[in-house]
């Protein structure tokens, strides 16, 4: 209960906002992601999605994911099946225009969003998991009319997107789970709309 007040307090004092009511988090359940772009999401069974408020030339697009597969470690590498889903992310966002990226300043998140970056040759910046507050301001003041990725961890991603919509909606990412990505539109009136999906590694030729 105390977390909720303090979200939800930051987001007053900050005057970020909520998400439009209903304020509830979309889940888009089966077929994984193919590519995004600045106004739909096509999925990999040819259906395809309209981003909300696309049509408003002062609308943020926020993409956040959890860094990919690691290794053992203080600060360890990705794994191999993380090297593939950070390429597997830069497909993804390879229509979208993005204006930069986001990263902690762990080898994992860099190296999940690094093929991203180099492929949109936009910088990565560096932002505090301790401070999502700021981020947060950040990201809503700073980025009108842009896209913008976030890479963070299994706890700070959904604080992040808990602290944007002003209330909790989005869970703690378990470990094991790696292939979550979030959606979020924020128009220039400060409404917000959130949809979850996932991007699935595809199978592994075995000659």
């Amino acid at each position: 209960m105390a977390r909720f007040y303090t979200i939800f307090f930051f987001a007053l004092l900050l005057g970020l906002g909520a998400c439009h009511t209903p304020c509830q988090l979309a889940k888009e359940a089966g077929s994984p992601v193919r590519s995004i772009g600045r106004d739909h999401i096509d999925l990999r069974d040819g259906r395809r999605l309209n981003i909300p408020y696309a049509k408003d030339p002062n609308s943020t697009l926020l993409i956040l994911v959890r860094h990919a597969e690691k290794l053992s470690g203080d600060d360890p590498n990705l794994a191999p099946p993380g090297v593939r889903r950070a390429f597997l992310l830069s497909d993804i966002l390879l229509n979208l225009p993005l204006e930069t990226v986001y990263t902690t300043n762990f080898k994992r998140t860099k190296q999940t969003a690094q093929p991203t970056a180099l492929r949109h040759n936009v910088p990565m910046k560096q932002y505090e998991p301790s401070n999502l507050v700021t981020l947060a301001y950040k990201l809503t003041t700073r980025y009108k009319g842009k896209a913008v990725l976030v890479v963070g961890h299994s706890d700070t991603t959904p604080e992040l997107l808990n602290i944007l919509a002003g209330k909790e909606i989005v869970e703690r990412i378990p470990e094991y789970e790696y292939d979550h990505l979030f959606v979020m539109a924020i128009n220039s009136d400060k409404h917000k709309e959130l949809l979850q999906l996932n991007f699935q590694l595809e199978p592994e030729n075995v000659d």
